[in-house]
């Protein structure tokens, strides 16, 4: 019996979907549209709860905006980075 990570390198150098590992990805995609969709749907739920409630959406901390103070001082130092 194969490893969990040696299934999941077999099936996506198959060409299968890296998340359901069951239908084929999209080309120029890791991954199926349904679980890409799935993914987008679960993200903008957890997003606008997060955001309804003041709390930073990456990590559920007290926030003024959409990230907390630790969140946004590390995304001000990446932009400046670039």
């Amino acid at each position: 019996m194969a490893s969990c990570s040696t299934t999941r390198r077999r099936r996506t150098k198959e060409g299968r979907c890296a998340i359901c590992l069951h239908r084929k990805r999209t080309p120029g995609h890791s991954t199926c549209r349904d679980c890409r969709d799935r993914v987008r749907a679960y993200s903008t739920r957890r997003y606008e709860e997060r955001r309804a409630l003041g709390l930073c959406w990456l990590c559920d901390e007290p926030a003024d905006g959409y990230l907390c103070e630790a969140h946004a001082a590390e995304r001000r130092a990446r932009r400046r980075a670039v």
